[in-house]
């Protein structure tokens, strides 16, 4: 029950050519060095830009397209299809999913993919690995809002919200 790195690097560059994936995941934020709480400040951000701070709304405007004159609640990520469930970890996971299930023959290791919500500690979803050998691993792109950086973690510390035991990939080098 082994995840390599190479396996991870295959899932990255399917996502990284899906545009859709791109809008959901990229964000300057993540050149901050916020570590895991990269996510957690663009959501910030987003409740800012929700009506709290009109220069939050422009910012939303200009970097997202929203209109708040015709949907005033367009970042609020508990409406589906709104751009904060599609800038949420949600959506982006819902995004991951689709463009790596049309892609998985590309993945020989990964015998499925699916998103996942923790069941312990804070709210939050991921993108399950189901590896053929039966490992299972979680990608994280919410956490790192860098479509080619993914905190990599594997399921069960991940489930039970120990952050602590989540990798960027790009100081991955596979789990044994």
């Amino acid at each position: 029950m082994a995840l390599a790195k190479i396996t991870v690097s295959r899932i990255i560059r399917i996502v990284a050519a899906d545009e859709e994936c791109n809008f959901r995941i990229q964000s300057i934020i993540a050149l901050l060095p916020l570590g895991k709480k990269t996510g957690w400040v663009r959501n910030l951000g987003m409740a800012l830009g929700q009506g709290l701070w009109p220069a939050g709304q422009r910012y939303a405007e200009g970097r997202w397209g929203v209109n708040f004159g015709e949907n005033a609640n367009e970042l609020d990520p508990n409406i589906d299809l709104s751009t904060g469930h599609k800038l949420s970890c949600d959506g982006i996971v819902l995004a991951v999913r689709d463009a790596v299930s049309k892609k998985l023959t590309a993945v020989p290791a990964v015998a499925s993919v699916e998103k996942v919500s923790r069941s312990n500690g804070l709210a939050h979803a991921g993108l399950l690995l189901n590896t053929t050998d039966g490992g299972e691993y979680i990608l994280d792109w919410w956490m790192s809002l860098d479509v080619e950086n993914p905190y990599v973690f594997p399921f069960k510390p991940w489930d039970a919200d120990k952050k602590e035991t989540g990798i960027k990939y790009s100081d991955f080098g596979g789990f044994p």
